[in-house]
């Protein structure tokens, strides 16, 4: 068992890579991963991935691409649950004003609660390519007594809007969250969220800004619990190769567990500017054996 230690566990890592694509200003691709005290501790279990990558096409306005997420005080605990996903994305094709694609999700009390749970979902996307009207997507609160009960719960949310860059194909921004028997169930927990945005300045391949966030059984459990976190975008820039970046971050058995505790971060970037041998940054960490040192 961790025994009640004061300074915490902090896993840290930095990726820097800079001037990808023959331009002035360097591309930085940033992940941070924090996790302390994760047993029967006072703080909370902070889980927290910054990817940032800017200046990718020689433009002024920078590209953002940015997941967050939190999740504190997962066993037997007063304070809430939290998973929050971010993802910014802006000027991505020299355009004044920016285009943002904003998710969140909110779950709270998973275990022997009183209060309910509460799934938020926002998504904007305003003025995509120069265009007079901007869009405006926006989805709002879900609440529903996830405790003892049989049938599991499922929110489906579709958002689709077309020709929002003079385009024939039109563009798609989906969004799901599903959420089924949170507590004291046999089938695990899964929290799932999709965005897709697709052709947003008249290329041919689309960008695909894709947020995916899985979390099950995340107490007394035979199953391990996974928080996974995807960020996918590709060909930003009308290029033929595209671009990758992939973010990873499992932690599973965080309680009370044989196997050990394993924090695992990727971050792939290939082939960024029609180059033959493609660019490859790839980082893992581990820690084990955190509940019994």
């Amino acid at each position: 068992m961790v025994s009640y230690r004061d300074p915490p566990i902090v896993i840290h890592s930095h990726i820097y890579t800079d001037s990808l694509f023959h331009r002035d200003p360097p591309i930085v691709i940033h992940s941070h991963i924090y996790t302390d005290s994760l047993f029967h501790r006072d703080p909370p279990i902070v889980i927290h991935s910054h990817i940032y990558t800017d200046s990718l096409f020689h433009r002024d306005p920078p590209i953002v691409i940015h997941s967050h997420i939190y999740t504190d005080s997962l066993f037997h605990r007063d304070p809430p649950i939290v998973i929050y996903s971010h993802i910014y994305t802006d000027s991505l094709s020299h355009r004044d004003p920016p285009i943002v694609i904003h998710s969140h999700i909110y779950t709270d009390s998973l275990f022997h609660r009183d209060s309910s749970i509460v799934i938020h979902s926002h998504i904007y996307t305003d003025s995509l390519s120069h265009r007079d009207p901007s869009s405006v997507i926006h989805s709002h609160i879900y609440r529903d007594s996830l405790f003892h009960r049989d049938p599991p719960l499922v929110i489906h949310s579709h958002i689709y809007t077309d020709s929002l860059s003079h385009r024939d194909p039109s563009s798609v921004i989906h969004s799901h969250i599903y959420t089924d028997s949170l507590s004291h169930r046999d089938p695990s927990s899964v929290i799932h969220s999709h965005i897709y945005t697709d052709s947003l300045s008249h290329r041919h391949p689309p960008i695909v800004i894709q947020s995916h966030i899985y979390t099950d059984s995340l107490s007394h459990r035979d199953p391990s619990s996974v928080i996974h976190s995807h960020i996918y975008t590709d060909s930003l820039s009308h290029r033929h190769p595209p671009i990758v970046i992939q973010s990873h971050i499992y932690t599973d058995r965080l309680s009370h567990r044989d196997p050990p505790i394993v924090i695992q971060s990727h971050i792939y970037t290939d082939s960024l500017s029609h180059r033959d041998p493609p660019i490859v940054i790839h980082s893992h960490i581990y820690t084990d054996s955190l509940s019994r040192p």
